[in-house]
């Protein structure tokens, strides 16, 4: 998110916020049976496809990629749908992974991998999206 995106969102989403963190500290059993219900949610196999398409729209789609794409000649339709369709199932054998249990395999491909990214800047938890999505989603909306 741009930081003057970041600056709206948190605007728009300031009075929700702040109720529902008041809202977390006088009801902690209500938010702890929510999130244990999300979590579970979460960890239902059934619902890796449509999580893994949510991620993939989160981390690349809504990303720079799509400006590349508007602006590419060669970056078309066809080729971005292929791009999506590798990305959903590649994250989607991760989450796989993830529900069996699969531990030895998912450490094994960040050794493999980290040696071709360890030149990369360290991460930074990106999580503004999120956050003004869920703020959004509680908002009273005018009618």
């Amino acid at each position: 998110m741009k930081e003057d995106d970041r600056i709206t969102a948190e605007r728009l989403t300031r009075d929700t916020r702040l109720c529902y963190e008041r809202f977390k500290q006088e009801n902690p059993d209500i938010v702890k049976t929510q999130n244990e219900a999300a979590k579970e949610w979460l960890l239902n196999p059934e619902r890796i496809d449509s999580i893994a398409k949510a991620i993939t729209q989160l981390i690349f789609r809504d990303g720079p990629i799509e400006d590349v794409h508007g602006k590419s000649k060669t970056l078309d339709d066809k080729a971005m749908k292929e791009i999506n369709i590798y990305m959903v199932n590649h994250i989607a054998g991760l989450l796989s992974y993830i529900h069996a249990g699969n531990w030895v395999q998912l450490v094994a491909l960040v050794e493999y991998f980290k040696q071709y990214c360890n030149d990369w800047n360290p991460a930074e938890p990106e999580t503004s999206v999120i956050d003004f999505l869920f703020y959004e989603q509680l908002r009273l909306k005018k009618t």
